[in-house]
């Protein structure tokens, strides 16, 4: 008698060789001890198939990159695509991990709350810099955002004074990181709005004194942009590297992710 089984692509056999001088009492006896054994390959075998067919249909998670689409780096067309250099990066990286995804745009005041509580998310852009944590989740630099103080043309007095501090009011995006940042150093924060229409209104109406901020003025409507171009100046405030910032619940669920992320971004910048 010989029993088979199939495992992976191998062939287990088991061989009862026959015993001329059994009795019938010996005969059954033997396929009671067969009979067990008999079971425990088929259900190793069944085993096995079912972890392959598992290992063969899973797939990865698709990827949601979160960004406000507000940035030359960055930034959501009047088509409504989304167009510029990080937005090349990204799709080169991400798909050499072999991940699906898809863009959404999300405002500055959304940002904590995508980094602290959404799984399979990239939120760009952030600025590269911080603690251990942030820097271990973030991939960049993927380029660099220019910020501008903007200012009406009768106001020349120097936004990084400890007496414009004292005296003026400022914005800028609401909720944004920029506006803790402000905060922190002393100035005297109006809340923004996440409409960069809104915000040259701000100024214009001498609501606030300056809005720190991008320069956006190619994507304003055609009457705002008159009304900056001939009441506004502008003056560079800082230069800030920004990066693709894992989210903290991705990095948990797929801790190897933002390495062979790193590596694939390595690869498209060279």
């Amino acid at each position: 008698m010989r029993l088979t089984f199939r495992k992976l692509g191998k062939t287990l056999s088991l061989f009862v060789l026959p015993n001329k001088n059994a009795t019938a009492k010996t005969r059954w006896h033997s396929a009671l001890l067969i009979r067990p054994l008999t079971m425990i390959l088929l259900a190793f075998g069944l085993h096995s198939a079912g972890a392959l067919a598992t290992d063969s249909t899973k797939q990865k998670h698709a990827i949601t990159l979160f960004t406000h689409g507000d940035t030359v780096l960055f930034n959501k067309t009047p088509d409504g695509s989304i167009a510029g250099p990080s937005i090349d990066l990204f799709t080169c990286a991400i798909e050499k991990t072999g991940h699906t995804y898809s863009i959404e745009i999300a405002p500055l005041s959304r940002a904590r709350t995508i980094i602290d509580e959404i799984d399979h998310a990239i939120w760009f852009p952030s600025a590269f810099q911080g603690n251990t944590d942030r820097l271990s989740r973030s991939i960049g630099p993927a380029g660099a955002l220019e910020m501008f103080w903007h200012q009406l043309h009768s106001d020349h007095q120097d936004p990084e004074s400890n007496a414009f501090k004292q005296a003026k009011k400022v914005t800028t995006y609401k909720g944004s990181a920029m506006e803790a940042v402000l905060r922190s150093q002393g100035y005297n924060v109006v809340e923004g709005s996440a409409d960069r229409n809104r915000l040259i209104v701000m100024v214009l109406s001498g609501q606030v004194d300056a809005l720190l901020s991008i320069d956006f003025r190619d994507r304003l409507s055609e009457e705002v942009r008159k009304k900056v171009d001939s009441n506004i100046h502008m003056t560079l405030r800082s230069s800030l590297p920004v990066a693709f910032q894992v989210t903290k619940p991705f990095a948990k669920s797929d801790p190897g992710f933002v390495t062979r992320f790193r590596t694939a971004f390595t690869h498209c910048i060279n």
